[in-house]
């Protein structure tokens, strides 16, 4: 659908800086063949999503043995 060119004479990072500079955001996504790809290229927004924000982001497996085999209604680790 697109044509995006990275360069192999150059490290990746600076491909993805200039991706950042050319779209006006420290945030980029990217899709390549269903791998989702978040690229993050300044300290303040990785520190906003990675350290303030992790809670929103972070995944927990199911605890079975606590909330269907025990009948508990609750999950004391997301309350």
């Amino acid at each position: 659908m697109f044509d995006v060119k990275i360069r192999k004479d150059q490290p990746r990072w600076v491909t993805y800086r200039d991706w950042s500079r050319q779209h006006n955001s420290d945030i980029v996504y990217v899709n390549v063949f269903g791998e989702h790809m978040v690229i993050l290229n300044s300290l303040k927004s990785t520190a906003e999503l990675l350290e303030k924000r992790s809670g929103n982001y972070s995944d927990r497996p199911p605890m079975y043995m606590a909330n269907d085999l025990m009948k508990w209604e609750w999950d004391f680790v997301r309350e």
